[in-house]
């Protein structure tokens, strides 16, 4: 198998800013629910449940 770098296109550089955007949103939540909270010690059990949520919340507004 033979796997061969290719230049990015616009989609898939645009699939990446996205992702990028989406972690430091899910990752800010995360921290305001920790400061919230008084337990910094939590960012780390938040951050996945926030990004459960947030998926869950998207997939209820995204039409197929």
């Amino acid at each position: 198998m033979n796997v061969v770098p290719s230049k990015l296109t616009k989609s898939q550089a645009l699939t990446i800013v996205k992702v990028t955007a989406y972690v430091g949103i899910s990752a800010a939540i995360g921290y305001l629910i920790t400061l919230v909270t008084k337990n910094p010690d939590m960012f780390g059990v938040y951050t996945p449940i926030v990004n459960v949520v947030l998926v869950t919340l998207k997939q209820f507004f995204t039409k197929e």
